[in-house]
């Protein structure tokens, strides 16, 4: 079992064409932007109150997501063009205190298209988001604490307002 703290978007329907046709994770969650990544199981009580506090201290902000690129995983990222560096300081505010020991190297604020195991099927994944233009202004006004079960399946979910001016 394990957390992680997302972005939730509206539902565009251009991306979760794109998500159904290649994102394994598709019937698992809807499009988002991932802050804190999976990790491991603590005291609910310590997550919610560390997630709570941050949101209390963090403005809402908008975003533009544009622009393709794939990860070193195989991933196909819609990524986060402006605002970016916004995304960036609070993915960094969650990875404090004993979150601080999770964190990853490299984060690229992003909405995953699609996971692909051959270049080719990558390329046909590419060339079809291209050719939509991805081009979608959004505003961040809450993150999502996200709770998934031995079955990476989520079973519940808390809503935090950014509230901070």
């Amino acid at each position: 079992m394990s957390y992680a703290v997302v972005i939730y978007l509206t539902e565009y329907p251009e991306i979760q064409m794109l998500r159904k046709k290649y994102d394994p994770t598709f019937d698992m969650i809807g499009p988002h932007i991932t802050l804190v990544f999976p990790f491991p199981d603590i005291q609910r009580d310590k997550i919610v109150e560390h997630v709570s506090s941050i949101a209390k201290i963090s403005k809402l902000f908008d975003f533009r997501l544009h622009g393709l690129r794939k990860s070193n995983d195989n991933w196909l990222f819609l990524t986060v063009d402006e605002g970016r560096d916004k995304i960036i300081k609070l993915h960094d505010k969650l990875y404090t205190s004993f979150l601080k020991k999770h964190l990853r190297a490299g984060f690229i604020p992003h909405v995953g298209i699609g996971k692909f195991d051959s270049n080719k099927k990558y390329r046909i994944a590419f060339d079809e988001a291209k050719n939509l233009n991805l081009d979608y202004r959004c505003k961040a006004t809450c993150m999502h604490l996200i709770h998934l079960n031995e079955h990476d399946k989520i079973d519940w979910t808390e809503k935090y307002e950014l509230l901070g001016e």
